[in-house]
């Protein structure tokens, strides 16, 4: 499970047309958008494949349209960041390793509610 040639094609082509900024920024909006689109078919029960290709694009077109909003909201988190880790780094620290843990034991839930059962034997 990787990236299928064709989107690899899409992220080149959105970084030579438009910069490694805005091919970054679309390929972390198109991270949320694949989730999202993932949600609904795993509710509708139609395939558990996720084509990345049309939410990249669509990513790449949200980029474009919230460079600037992005920028300066990614500037203030940095300089809240940044103000935090200098007042309380232990607590911040234990909020990152928390919120990790909790990840990773959500996406092990989500697998094994969500995922077919394997034939035994195989």
């Amino acid at each position: 499970e990787a990236f299928g040639v064709g989107d690899i094609y899409i992220l080149a082509a959105a970084g030579a047309c438009a910069g490694w900024d805005i091919a970054l920024g679309g390929f972390v909006f198109s991270v949320g958008i694949a989730l999202a689109a993932y949600i609904v078919s795993l509710t509708l029960k139609r395939t558990t494949m996720i084509a990345f290709g049309p939410p990249l694009a669509l990513g790449f077109l949200m980029a474009l349209w919230l460079n600037r909003p992005a920028v300066e909201m990614g500037r203030e988190l940095c300089t809240e960041f940044s103000e935090v880790w200098a007042s309380r780094p232990a607590l911040l620290a234990g909020l990152l390793i928390g919120s990790l843990v909790v990840a990773l034991v959500a996406a092990r839930l989500a697998r094994r509610i969500f995922a077919p059962a394997e034939p035994e034997g195989e």
